[in-house]
């Protein structure tokens, strides 16, 4: 079972290996979660930012039918989801850019799926993220699997449009599929199922 938490942590998970990919190859980076901004002269920056959301297109139905004819719930309705992420780098160094891109390239090709010991660290005693801790997620048999996208010159260039006085910079795009999340709640014993065990 996933739960609200999930798609934050997510997004925690892949701070944390994007960190770890890039620190050894430029000290003092800064792993920001959200759109690319003005750089700050002198500094070495990687931004993740999670651009769009759409329905898994093999999963987004597969928990149907959750009410039966009477309409109560039988089900606990999940929705599944694949999340967009733009993973961007700015450095004034020299290659700097190109070093932690790299990097990140082949720690994600090397690694390409959330396990539940990665997902784990990720809400480690020590970690920013270990108000997460109560997620679900780990004990998800289904893994996330993140998957390299590849967007057309021109998708590309739409897509940065969006973010104000932003000049492009060399960035990597990547899909975490398929993310499910389940409905608060569950199936009740509804008044007429109630009734029919009675009678029964």
């Amino acid at each position: 079972m996933s739960d609200h938490f999930t798609i934050a942590f997510v997004t925690a998970a892949l701070h944390d290996i994007v960190q770890a990919a890039v620190q050894d190859v430029a000290p003092g980076v800064v792993v920001r979660v959200g759109p690319p901004q003005a750089p700050t002269p002198g500094e070495k920056e990687v931004n993740l930012y999670l651009y769009h959301l759409v329905p898994n297109a093999q999963l987004r139905n597969a928990d149907l039918p959750t009410r039966d004819a009477a309409g109560e719930l039988v089900a606990r309705p999940q929705v599944a989801i694949d999340l967009h992420y733009l993973i961007s780098f700015s450095s004034e160094d020299h290659l700097a850019t190109e070093l932690m891109l790299g990097k990140v390239l082949t720690a994600l090709h090397a690694a390409p799926v959330l396990t539940g010991d990665e997902l784990r660290r990720t809400v480690g005693a020590r970690s920013a993220f270990a108000f997460l801790r109560d997620s679900d997620l780990p004990r998800q048999l289904d893994r996330i699997k993140i998957i390299p996208q590849t967007l057309s010159l021109d998708e590309l260039a739409k897509l940065w449009t969006v973010f104000f006085q932003i000049a492009h910079r060399p960035s990597l795009q990547y899909i975490a599929s398929a993310v499910l999340l389940d409905a608060e709640g569950g199936p009740v014993e509804g008044p007429r199922r109630a009734r029919s065990a009675v009678a029964a």
